[in-house]
């Protein structure tokens, strides 16, 4: 990734983008054990899923590697939804941003 990437920091996400040779974009996703149980880590892995699979990013051919930053999961700890609610909103502001690039 680090090879003619780029890397776009939101609030709660780090976003490394690069383009690839295949026709597809693919996925990949990181999130620390430090933020919650399993089942809320995965709760974030599928909002982040279907978040992609909604956007027109999806049809680019380029590789994403989002990642969870911990520091603003323990501000919002208290709160788990405002944290989804803010994770979404830095991912899909992350989206837009790289399709302009």
């Amino acid at each position: 990734m680090k090879d003619g990437g780029h890397f776009l920091y939101q609030n709660s996400i780090f976003i490394f983008h690069k383009k690839n040779q295949s026709k597809e974009t693919r996925l990949g996703i990181s999130i620390s054990k430090k933020i919650g149980k399993a089942n809320a880590r995965n709760r974030y892995k599928r909002l982040i899923r279907e978040t992609f699979r909604c956007s027109s990013f999806k049809e680019m051919s380029s590789d994403l590697n989002i990642v969870i930053n911990n520091k603003k999961y323990k501000a919002f700890s208290k709160d788990t939804k405002s944290f989804e609610n803010q994770m979404i909103k830095d991912l899909k502001n992350g989206l837009k941003t790289i399709s302009l690039q």
